[in-house]
Parts: C-alpha cells; sequence; structure tokens
C-alpha cells in the first residue's frame, strides 16, 4: 500500500496567512498540518512510501517535510509531486502519478484536516466490499458552513452524493483507492467527483466507512485558530507528535521545546500557543494570552494585543 497526502490547494481562505506558505505548512501547535494525518497512516497501517503534491509556495511544504526530527519520529520519507506551473485538481493529481502508484492500493488523506481514522479497519472494510473506493465519513450537525450530505445505505454503499447542508453525513477528506481506476482518468486537470465518485454509485462500487470521530479543518482563520486550541483536548494522541517539537509549560501554554525555561521567557497566560525564536517573543516583555497563537515573532516596536484570540504573522494582526 501507498500513501498521498493532498496539499496543492492554494488556501485563499486562509488569506494572508498564505501569501507566502502552503496552506498545510502551517503550525497547528506547532506541528505542520499535513504531518498529522501522514503520521496517523503510518501508525495504523505501516506504510512505507509516501507522496506529497505541492503547488503554492512548494518550497514550504518541503523545508516541513524535510523537518529532521519529525522525519527521525516518523520514518516518513517523503517524495514530491510538483502541480506549481498547474494545479491538476482532486484526480487528476491521481493520473499524473499513475507509475508511482503502479498497482498498490492507495490511502489518500488531506493536508489540511486533521483527523485520527481507524484506517486498518476501513482497510478491511474495503477488501470485503470489494469497493473500487471507500470513502471516511462522519456525521455533522450544525455546521459554522455546509458540506455534501452523502446518503449510505446500512451494508455502506454510497447511494447518492446530496447536496450542501449543515447536517448529515460528510467526507472527511481520506479515502482507499484501487490503482485499476487510473485507466479511467484523463490527463490533465481532473476532480474526482465527476470524474469517479458519480460514476461509482452508479455501478454500486463507491462505498463509505462510516465513524463519528472528531475533526479539524484548517482552511480558514477562523477554523485554523480554533485546532489550535482544541486539539489536544479533543485528540489527545495528537500529544505524541506534538511533543516531539513543543512541550505544555502550563496546562494549555505550548511552546517549543529548544525554549530554555528560564532564561527571557515571555509571559504566558493559557490557553496560548506560540512558535519562533525565544529571544524575540521575550524583547518586547508582554503577557501573551489568553487565546493567542504566536507563528513569528513579532515586528520591533509592535504592540501586541493580549487579549481574545489573535493569529500573528508578517502578514496578518488579528482575528
Amino acid at each position: 500500500m501507498k500513501a498521498l497526502v493532498l496539499a496543492a490547494g492554494l488556501g485563499t481562505r486562509l488569506r494572508p496567512l498564505t501569501l507566502n506558505r502552503a496552506k498545510p505548512s502551517l503550525p497547528v501547535v506547532g506541528i505542520p498540518a499535513f504531518w498529522y494525518g501522514a503520521w496517523h497512516l503510518k501508525s495504523e497501517l505501516r506504510i512505507q512510501s509516501y507522496m506529497l503534491n505541492v503547488s503554492h509556495a512548494p518550497d514550504t511544504m518541503r523545508a516541513a517535510a524535510e523537518d529532521a526530527e519529525l522525519k527521525r519520529f516518523s520514518g516518513i520519507p517523503f517524495k514530491y509531486s510538483d502541480e506549481s506551473a498547474q494545479v491538476l485538481g482532486s484526480s487528476g493529481a491521481l493520473a499524473k502519478l499513475s507509475d508511482w502508484i503502479g498497482s498498490d492500493l492507495l490511502a489518500v488523506c488531506n493536508g489540511d484536516c486533521i483527523c485520527f481514522p481507524a484506517w486498518t479497519r476501513m482497510a478491511e472494510f474495503h477488501r470485503a466490499s470489494k469497493a473500487l473506493i471507500t470513502l471516511h465519513v462522519r456525521s455533522f450537525a450544525n455546521s459554522a458552513e455546509p458540506y455534501t450530505n452523502i446518503q449510505v445505505a446500512a451494508d455502506g454503499r454510497v447511494t447518492a452524493l446530496g447536496e450542501k447542508s449543515d447536517r448529515g453525513i460528510m467526507f472527511t477528506g481520506g479515502y482507499l483507492f484501487e490503482p485499476e481506476l487510473l485507466a479511467r482518468l484523463p490527463q490533465g486537470v481532473s476532480e474526482l467527483r465527476p470524474s469517479l465518485l458519480e460514476p461509482l454509485v452508479k455501478e454500486g462500487r463507491l462505498f463509505a466507512f462510516h465513524e463519528d470521530l472528531e475533526w479539524f479543518d484548517t482552511g480558514s482563520v477562523a477554523t485554523y485558530a480554533a485546532a489550535q486550541f482544541e486539539l489536544v483536548h479533543k485528540l489527545p494522541r495528537a500529544r505524541e507528535l506534538i511533543e516531539v517539537k513543543m512541550r505544555e509549560d502550563a496546562v494549555g501554554c505550548w511552546v517549543p521545546r529548544s525554549w530554555s525555561r528560564n532564561a527571557g521567557k515571555p509571559g504566558l497566560s493559557h490557553p496560548v500557543v506560540m512558535t519562533g525564536v525565544q529571544s524575540e517573543w521575550a524583547a518586547h516583555g508582554a503577557v501573551f494570552g489568553p487565546r493567542f497563537i504566536g507563528i513569528e515573532p513579532p515586528p520591533p516596536g509592535m504592540k501586541i494585543p493580549t487579549r481574545n484570540a489573535l493569529v500573528l504573522s508578517s502578514q496578518v494582526e488579528s482575528l
């Protein structure tokens, strides 16, 4: 089995955070967002071959993927599919990789969504149902934004890809893909729903593995900020990965492990998540928090609000 982590989106809903950075490379509690899905796949399925498709700001994705500490901890060596000349779409990305995929079952996850599916049980279900694609789905209700409501029969067969709604059953972004489907895909740009999902619904070969679990979308500034403060509480297993790079100095106060516990530490009022260079934060002598996200150290002389939610980088000051 092989794994593809989708990371070629433009991140328009996260601007200006994504003006110069790829969305999945942005840190969530100090860990680039795409690492969560890749690490969990490795934990569940012991996959050895990983591909990362990149487009906008590809160097930021490569830098995040080549982080020595995360590579050593996870044992994941990424290969790259560069779509910076043209974003190929959700199934065009698969067509480009047909030689690499070969005859192997492919696990796919989104680089900007964080959840921990039961991939092992999902793979067993996929093989038993003789599906060509198995989508990972979850129930949702009263969501802040609408998602496609997927209709699923009792045996897991998808009967319809419904309209967008604020409640129902939604696709989480993870799926299993049989390589024989590559022959159906055109070269160049194509999207998964019209190219494969809708035809497979008619053929009765599209299935869904339903699992109600915590799921984080980091695609907008609001959801990205919320993930920082809710992830460890709602997905406690994420702590194992987070602690490769970060430490919890006090409840809800996360800082890089490289920061000294005694020298020049800024004041922290939980919940707060900070990354970057300790000395540059400490120079401001401020108390950061509550609900503060420090991604990059502040420019000299910048006055930093200490109440309410704040996402700080060189391009954005407040939520």
